[in-house]
């Protein structure tokens, strides 16, 4: 998908004569925002004319391409017709295996399937993480039979006070395509390279086609290239021998950068369906979870059809080694959901017709599912702005396809549950993340900030001291990675610049949020102001009262000291602005278990303290979303939310959700990874695999090394 490119008579090819080739604008290239404004490959006339330097791909070439497209396009319907199969029906078979041993596509997929290539488009380990907080309240006393000696029987009734919803999933980062290339965003930018190389070596050889026809006495007509530096002289210069040999020279450089360029462009079209497929199933469960919770949805119902639904991801990744390729495919794939939206209807599949004409240009489908609420999806693709003709700028970055999302629910329960501002009406998402890395080359890089001319040495002296010789290659380490059992870390620094630039953004963009769902005017303080916009940029509001800690936070993280608060203070804004929250990890089990259970600390211990403080239950209510928050002198005590967490960390759900992932309950942390940790994050000893890499404690390989 891209621009027909003007030969050197002007002409744009295929558009003269019978050879015009029509428009494509469905394919997977364009869905997927990557236009290519090159010269446009058609077949090659393997002869030179003095008029007209040829196209730019062979038969031979073009063909191999199309083989290749072919076999890839049967396995996506192959994919696809799995899939559309397993939301419509239980495998029987597949649910006699234990969970971490269900490795093809089923409702759930465990971590241990993060490289099996048919599930690559479907997210990993991905649960709604939920506590309801109820106070159980003395009913009225039922009085003994008549006649009978038994004292009054006192019984109790429970009174919802606040829940708590999570989603904890893996990283929505296509493993299965590895990471020694990186992810999506090292990939684009080679691409971007790649694309503005091509338009050089094509103006470059439309001047020396130039100088050739000049040198020959040609007529023709010349559209003279735009190109920085470049020149439209009629100066021949050389002999018409050597001017010749420039234009197959680089019409030979285009050619290659083209045939590069098609197959990386392919990669990421690839690579990013699969993410954003992950990204999109994610982001549907949490705004299908939180609008499940009826008091949650009906006091948030407006403030998300009129502002969108906010989505705040809290990445716990380093960026270092593969985590950082993982980063690049998550926060490539969160940005994509800019470009969708979430419609809930009534269930209309009786009268349904499958013909129904849709949007020009659109694709539509829909797949039926087996539940009791949500009865189908409908899925309604739109390539991104601009088409074959008008593509968006190749440089851009945020080129996203357009995707509607139809729910279809239950009649009863849409008539009951789902407040009006949701019925019928498309929900935008509002996607920020925030990341932070939490293992030990984190911690490395942090008591390192300040002395960065000696970070690689003293850091190397470090992994020796402690016999961490895992970034060199060595298998017979004396440590083990967090997750991943078969993959070698690779060595390096954790790029700080990259964890800095996305906190940054999606800073700005909440605070944004929070000016609109809760105008504020804010005074600036000159004595921060200048630090605040060195990084931030211009904020035309300001920063937004609510967001004030998180503020603190990332401008202390952007000193290179990768600070938890961030995670912390982004987590509670987005909850009190009536958001979703999604945690991630490589795996989604044991870092991710950490933060969940302290947040969920965090919520059960505040809410005790409102509920002591007013003397009686009282359900949260904000009638008025556009009130400044009441002031709570509630005050955290660190080490009381550390000794709950720890409780919750030992007898929770979490380590049920390990045994569901790889077959033992136990967190993948040695006591060395747990030394490292945040304080607050820090894993209970009794409950951690503690094996080295390569290790026999455990059978089958269970535990993710």
């Amino acid at each position: 998908s891209g621009p027909s490119a003007s030969n050197v008579n002007g002409t744009p090819n295929g558009t003269n004569g019978n050879s015009s080739v029509p428009p494509i604008e469905r394919g997977l290239l364009s869905f997927m925002g990557l236009p290519f404004s090159g010269p446009h490959t058609q077949l090659d006339n393997l002869t030179f004319f003095p008029s007209k330097i040829g196209d730019f791909g062979s038969y031979d070439h073009l063909t191999t391409l199309l083989d290749a497209r072919a076999s890839d396009a049967r396995l996506f319907a192959e994919r696809s017709q799995t899939y559309v199969r397993c939301s419509s029906s239980i495998d029987e078979q597949l649910n006699t295996l234990w969970p971490h041993e269900r490795k093809l596509p089923n409702a759930y997929r465990p971590s241990s399937s993060k490289t099996v290539k048919i599930c690559s488009p479907l997210p990993f380990n991905t649960h709604v993480h939920s506590m309801v907080l109820e106070e159980l309240v003395e009913a009225t006393p039922t009085p003994p039979p008549h006649g009978s000696s038994a004292s009054h029987r006192t019984t109790f009734a429970s009174r919802h006070v606040a829940s708590f919803h999570n989603v904890t999933c893996g990283a929505s980062a296509d493993h299965s395509a590895k990471f020694s290339d990186g992810g999506l965003r090292r990939l684009e930018s080679r691409r971007v390279g790649l694309v503005q190389a091509a338009r050089e070596s094509y103006m470059a050889m439309g001047l020396s086609a130039k100088k050739l026809l000049d040198s020959r006495g040609c007529k023709y007509i010349y559209a003279s290239p735009s190109v920085a530096g470049g020149s439209t002289s009629g100066n021949t210069g050389g002999t018409a021998a050597a001017i010749e040999r420039n234009v197959h020279r680089y019409r030979t450089q285009c050619l290659e950068i083209h045939r590069e360029c098609a197959s990386l462009s392919w990669v990421i079209a690839v690579r990013r369906s699969n993410c954003f497929s992950q990204a999109l199933c994610i982001a549907l469960t949490s705004y299908l979870s939180h609008v499940s919770d009826a008091a949650r949805a009906v006091r948030n119902a407006a403030v998300w059809a009129t502002h969108g639904y906010l989505l705040t991801y809290e990445g716990m990744l380093s960026s270092a080694g593969k985590e950082m390729g993982m980063i690049e495919d998550a926060s490539d794939s969160i940005g994509m959901l800019h470009g969708v939206k979430i419609r809930l209807v009534v269930d209309d599949s009786h009268t349904h017709n499958n013909n129904t004409s849709t949007a020009p240009r659109a694709c539509t489908e829909r797949v039926a599912v087996d539940s009791t609420v949500v009865k189908w999806l409908e899925i309604t693709w739109l390539p991104p702005n601009g088409n074959r003709r008008n593509p968006p700028a190749v440089a851009e970055q945020h080129s996203w396809p357009n995707v509607l999302i139809t729910v279809g629910l239950d009649a009863t329960y849409y008539g009951s549950r789902i407040p009006p501002p949701l019925q019928s009406t498309y929900i935008s998402l509002v996607p920020v993340l925030f990341q932070m890395g939490v293992d030990i080359r984190q911690w490395s890089a942090n008591k390192s900030a300040n002395t960065k001319a000696t970070i690689k040495e003293k850091k190397q002296k470090h992994f020796e001291e402690i016999n961490y010789n895992t970034y060199a290659g060595n298998t017979n380490t004396a440590t083990s990675n967090y997750d991943e059992e078969d993959e070698e870390e690779e060595s390096g620094l954790p790029d700080n610049d990259r964890l800095i630039g996305l906190n940054t953004e999606a800073f700005r963009k909440l605070n944004a949020y929070a000016h609109a769902v809760r105008p504020q005017h804010t005074p600036t303080n000159p004595q921060t102001q200048t630090h605040t916009n060195a990084l931030f940029g211009d904020l035309p509001n300001g920063v937004h009262p609510l967001l004030q800690p998180l503020h603190q936070s990332v401008l202390r993280s952007a000193g290179n000291t990768m600070e938890h608060g961030v995670l912390d203070h982004a987590a509670k804004t987005c909850a009190t602005l009536g958001g979703g929250s999604m945690i991630f990890c490589k795996s989604g089990k044991d870092r991710t278990a950490m933060q969940v259970t302290l947040k969920q600390t965090q919520f059960i211990l505040k809410e005790r303290f409102r509920l002591s403080s007013a003397g009686q239950p009282q359900t949260q209510t904000h009638s008025n979303t556009n009130a400044p928050p009441k002031t709570n002198t509630y005050t955290e005590d660190a080490n009381e939310i550390y000794r709950q967490a720890t409780v919750m960390r030992t007898y929770g759900t979490r380590l049920a959700l390990c045994e569901k992932n790889v077959g033992q309950p136990k967190y993948a942390f040695n006591s060395l990874q747990a030394k490292f940790m945040p304080k607050m994050l820090k894993p209970p000893v009794g409950v951690i695999a503690g094996f080295l890499k390569g290790g026999k404690i455990f059978t089958e390989g269970a535990i993710e090394s």
